[in-house]
């Protein structure tokens, strides 16, 4: 999905849209994350609401959720994961349209 608030085409950059819009759309490329990449929060609702008490039942013992990755690495900060950590398969960009930018 895609929504555009403000759409304009300047006059000098006409030609290089028509030539875009002859292109043919290729797949999508796929984006594999390492499988040592583990989710840091398995609780399915990280954030509950702070009106709630912990354990609003107190005869329900709450069960642990395991870990969903036995991989020993674990990201806990976006920025520790690496390029390494990442994968792109079936990318096969069309060549550059070269545009000046329009003042």
């Amino acid at each position: 999905m895609h929504c555009i608030g403000d759409a304009h085409v300047y006059l000098n950059h006409v030609d290089a849209l028509r030539e875009q819009l002859t292109r043919e759309p290729r797949p999508f490329p796929t984006l594999t994350i390492s499988p040592e990449v583990t989710d840091p929060n398995p609780n399915p609702n990280p954030n509950p609401s702070p009106n709630l008490s912990p354990n609003p039942n107190p005869n329900l013992t709450p069960t642990p959720t395991p870990n969903r990755n036995p991989h020993p690495k674990q990201v806990t900060d976006p920025l520790q994961c690496t390029f390494a950590d990442l994968k792109i398969e079936g990318y096969t960009p069309h060549g550059k349209i070269a545009m000046k930018m329009a003042v």
